[in-house]
C-alpha cells in the first residue's frame, strides 16, 4: 500500500513538473510574439527621390513605437528624417497586426516635409489615426514584416 501511494505521488509530481514546463514554454512564446524590438535598413527608390533610412520597431504588447532616421535625396538636395511614431496594436486571429498611429513626432533635426514623407511612405509613419496592416513572421532571431504576399522588410532583433 505504501509503495502504491509513493508511485501515485511520483506520477503526480512528474505531471506537475511537465505542466509547469509546458506553461513556461507557452508563456515565453506568447511574450516574445508581443514584446520585441528590431531594426531594419530601408532604401526606397522613387522616380524623383531616394530615401535611405533606418527603421526601428518597438512592440510592447498592445502599443509600440517606430523610429525613422535617415535622409531623402530629391532634386540633388539631401534632407534629414528623424521621427517617432507611437501606435496602438490590434491583433486578429490570422496573425495580422493592425497598427494605428496615436502620435507622430518630428525631432528638431528633422528637415523633411511631411508631404514628402507621405508621398514615399505610407501615411502610418507620419499621420495620427492612420493605420497599417502588417503580418509579422519570426525567422530565426529576426522578423519579416509583410503587407501581403511580398516581404516589406527584414527586421533584426536589437
Amino acid at each position: 500500500m505504501k509503495s502504491l501511494l509513493s508511485a501515485k505521488m511520483g506520477i503526480i509530481a512528474i505531471t506537475v513538473v511537465i505542466l509547469v514546463i509546458i506553461g513556461i514554454r507557452v508563456g515565453n512564446k506568447y511574450y516574445h510574439e508581443r514584446y520585441f524590438n528590431c531594426e531594419a535598413n530601408l532604401i526606397v527608390h522613387a522616380k524623383d527621390a531616394r530615401l535611405d533610412m533606418s527603421l526601428a520597431f518597438y512592440l510592447q504588447g498592445d502599443s509600440g513605437m517606430a523610429i525613422l532616421k535617415g535622409t531623402i535625396t530629391k532634386d540633388n538636395r539631401v534632407t534629414s528624417i528623424s521621427r517617432k511614431n507611437y501606435f496602438k496594436i490590434n491583433r486578429n486571429s490570422a496573425g495580422y497586426l493592425n497598427l494605428v498611429t496615436t502620435q507622430a513626432i518630428s525631432s528638431p533635426s528633422d528637415e523633411a516635409l511631411t508631404t514628402d514623407i507621405n508621398h514615399y511612405l505610407p501615411d502610418f509613419y507620419s499621420m495620427k489615426d492612420a493605420s497599417m496592416d502588417y503580418f509579422v513572421h519570426k525567422q530565426g532571431d529576426a522578423f519579416v514584416f509583410s503587407t501581403g504576399y511580398l516581404p516589406s522588410f527584414y527586421c533584426v532583433k536589437n
